[in-house]
């Protein structure tokens, strides 16, 4: 798990929020085609969240973004 914060800390807030989105929409996806339950999806779905370390309303644009 460190070495996934490591990774983490080390992406901008515009990474962040793109890759807080495609697990969002692979989610749905899963759940779509019968691969994960919805009880499953809502853990995974705060498991992102937390390991991100935001929601994608959450991140402010830091100096190095548009």
């Amino acid at each position: 798990m460190k070495n996934v914060l490591a990774i983490v800390d080390k992406l901008t807030p515009a990474q962040r929020k793109y890759l807080y989105r495609v697990a969002l929409a692979l989610t749905a996806v899963l759940v779509g085609y019968g691969l994960l339950t919805g009880e499953l999806a809502l853990l995974w779905v705060g498991v992102f969240s937390a390991v991100l370390g935001v929601a994608d309303r959450n991140v402010s644009p830091g100096p190095h973004d548009e």
